[in-house]
């Protein structure tokens, strides 16, 4: 009897464990989607085209930031991200050094930039999602081609321009450009809320909003060094 039972026992164990095993299997191919970005097979550095451009991503939760940026088939147009033949280094930062080299995709950019957004209170809008076709000073200034920051304070400095000197200034119904020495934003006010909102480098654009008061203090805080400057766009 004792021997009946140690092998029963050890049969349903053995059927448990089997049956377990081919639910692990079930959820296999929804683990490995959560990353589904794997290494490329095409491991030669010598095979890509080496942009002047950094790109930010994360990958198998880890942060990377400012990888080079490699394309092996550029698109006959547009975005190289959303195409999908933005490719990167893990490892490496000038040829022939690149090693562990990966395609980027939007997904891998948005998770890198939720995260440092959330640490300064700002969320994903959906107004634009990732793309390395222009730039923050391009998103505030509501074009979609690359402008340079030299540029983007000539045109700032001209009509239909104009340099607004406090929050008094800002009105609804209009738009606005928040000014730093490399870096722009978007401003709006809308029912006594100011709206601000920016893309920086590849990323999506990400929103923030705060009372008449906070945006005091932000205006006080970033503009207090002449750092920072409001200007608006007259119709």
């Amino acid at each position: 009897l004792k021997s009946c039972s140690r092998s029963c026992l050890e049969n349903w164990s053995l059927t448990w464990v089997n049956h377990f095993s081919a639910l692990i299997a079930t959820f296999e191919p929804f683990r490995s989607s959560e990353h589904p970005t794997q290494m490329t097979t095409s491991q030669d550095p010598a095979e890509y085209e080496e942009r002047d451009e950094g790109v930010n991503f994360c990958f198998n939760g880890k942060m990377y930031d400012d990888r080079p940026v490699l394309v092996k088939t550029p698109p006959a147009s547009g975005s190289a991200l959303e195409h999908g033949a933005m490719f990167a280094p893990l490892v490496g930062d000038v040829k022939p050094d690149f090693k562990d080299i990966v395609k980027v995709t939007r997904a891998m950019v948005k998770e890198f930039w939720d995260a440092k957004y959330a640490e300064k209170g700002y969320q994903a809008d959906g107004d634009v999602e990732p793309t390395e076709e222009y730039n923050c000073a391009a998103y505030a200034l509501r074009e979609e081609k690359w402008i340079s920051p030299e540029k983007a304070r000539e045109l700032l400095g001209k009509a239909p321009y104009r340099k607004i000197e406090s929050v008094g200034g800002i009105s609804e119904g209009s738009a606005y450009i928040i000014a730093f020495q490399f870096h722009f934003q978007r401003l709006t006010l809308s029912e006594r809320s100011y709206c601000v909102s920016e893309k920086n480098g590849e990323s999506g654009s990400y929103s923030k909003t705060f009372s008449k008061d906070e945006f005091t203090t932000y205006w006080e805080q970033k503009g207090g060094m002449g750092s920072m400057a409001v200007y608006q766009k007259e119709e």
